[in-house]
């Protein structure tokens, strides 16, 4: 079992995959599904492939590499809705926010919280909505215009 994504069509195996998967794309829609994450691994490399198109790319990109193991449900007991803490890189993001804002990055993981400034604070608002009109979604609007401009 797992979740899909119902504005893309993705496939996702757990709660954390669709945090990052609504995280880099704003894709807020998610609902479970009954088909199982395919997982095709490579003999050659070990590279694992989620999909056909992938497995493809990858027969393309590398010659010889041309077996695969399907381990689709192997280790699978379900959707997990639980999210990983993920504290180590919570203390390392609180560094690197505290360093950035030009304060000491040891106070931040004193239990003190580092404010995170969003994009949108800093970006000329007329650009954003450009890049919106344009197809962009605001999340993906405002990391490109802070690529493109900083």
């Amino acid at each position: 079992l797992s979740l899909r994504c119902a504005d893309c069509g993705s496939q996702l195996k757990d709660a954390n995959e669709a945090q990052a998967h609504a995280e880099l794309t704003g894709h807020t829609n998610f609902e479970e599904s009954t088909e199982p994450v395919l997982q095709l691994v490579c003999k050659a490399c070990g590279k694992p492939c989620r999909s056909d198109t992938e497995k493809t790319l990858h027969m393309q990109r590398n010659p010889g590499h041309t077996e695969f193991v399907d381990k689709t449900g192997e280790n699978q007991s379900g959707v997990s809705y639980e999210l990983e803490a993920k504290e180590a890189d919570d203390e390392e993001l609180k560094k690197a926010l505290a360093l950035s804002m030009g304060k000491n990055p040891e106070d931040a993981t004193g239990g003190e919280e580092v404010m995170m400034e969003r994009v949108t604070d800093k970006v000329n608002k007329e650009l954003l909505e450009q890049l919106v009109e344009m197809g962009f979604s605001d999340i993906r609007a405002e990391r490109d215009w802070e690529l493109m401009y900083q």
